[in-house]
């Protein structure tokens, strides 16, 4: 077994600072393929907290097949002071597969009894905000602004792992290392999804709102939590940027109306002939010609700006952010 240590020094933000505590740490496992049952995981890569403004990187890396159980014990030990572990899609893959690693190594140990955050997860239940194409860990990364060395995937440093446990060639090795050096280093920054999931549970109160030219509603609000760094959300119907405490949200005016679009399109039906919907168990008693299956883009009723209030605004506006 190999390990390597990495210090850096780092100036966290409020949201890096709550979720990266000195008991929690960042975990990234690689693996010789998903089936743990017959497969390995041949390096596993950690970081934590070591002051105010420094965090350390250790890697743990399998020489061989057979050195497996080396990493494994080291991980059980490097465990003893931690409570709260950090992964990216890490319930799904990486404590699953570990865990049975555990098991086929005659190691007992579980992660019953630590707090688990999975950044994939949290980027998914915000996905109303984030839109974003695919919710892997680069795609995040570059949507957050955080550049990467390693340009290569897991999948694709098997044959290289597989190799090295041959000839130990120090070229490979620094390929394999990298890979789950820039993983493990990636997450720290990647906290900041965080506050994407932290405001779909904000209260938002409207201080102004103005029509500019018939074509956007324009609207300022007060949340009441202050964000370290400016948020940009833009969809179908909104787009909205934060500064601190401030936000401030462009909806567009359709024919001069406000459209006010409700979650859970499911629920309703579209009248063709009104341009509206209702409620679906309305539609009973309704002529079937009369209505359609509502949409996302067609579930929505039209509104006279001239009769909207700042409360009825902050309500709207908070139900878009957390839908």
């Amino acid at each position: 077994m190999q390990e390597f240590r990495y210090v850096y020094e780092y100036s966290f933000n409020d949201i890096q600072d709550r979720y990266f505590a000195r008991d929690a740490v960042l975990l990234d496992i690689e693996t010789t393929g998903f089936k743990a049952s017959y497969q390995i995981c041949y390096e596993i890569g950690l970081a934590k907290r070591i002051s105010d403004n420094s965090y350390e990187i250790t890697l743990f890396f399998a020489d061989s097949k057979e050195d497996e159980i080396n990493i494994l014990q080291a991980l059980v030990n490097y465990l003893k002071d931690i409570n709260t572990i950090i992964t990216f899609n890490g319930l799904s893959f990486d404590l699953p597969f570990l865990v049975e690693r555990f098991e086929k190594n005659g190691i007992s140990f579980s992660f019953d009894n630590f707090d688990k955050t999975d950044l994939f997860v949290e980027a998914k239940s915000a996905s109303n905000l984030l839109n974003l194409p695919r919710y892997n860990q680069t795609t995040i990364e570059r949507f957050l602004g955080i550049l990467r060395e390693d340009t290569m995937n897991g999948g694709e440093l098997i044959p290289f792992f597989k190799e090295y446990s041959k000839d130990h060639d120090e070229e490979k090795l620094k390929l394999l290392t990298l890979h789950n050096h820039d993983d493990v280093k990636g997450m720290l920054p990647l906290l900041n999804i965080m506050a994407y999931v932290e405001l779909k549970n904000d209260s938002v109160s409207v201080t102004d709102f103005e029509l500019e030219a018939d074509t956007a509603l324009l609207v300022e609000a007060t949340l009441s939590s202050n964000y370290p760094f400016d948020i940009r959300i833009k969809n179908d119907y909104f787009y909205a940027i934060i500064n601190g405490s401030t936000l401030r949200v462009s909806f567009p005016l359709i024919d001069g109306s406000f459209k006010c679009y409700y979650p859970n399109y499911k629920n309703y039906v579209y009248l063709v002939d009104e341009h509206t919907v209702v409620p679906k168990a309305l539609s009973t008693t309704m002529n079937k010609a009369s209505y359609i299956k509502a949409t996302k883009d067609n579930c929505y009723t039209k509104i006279d700006p001239d009769t909207l209030t700042k409360e009825w605004l902050s309500q709207y506006i908070r139900r878009l952010l957390s839908c």
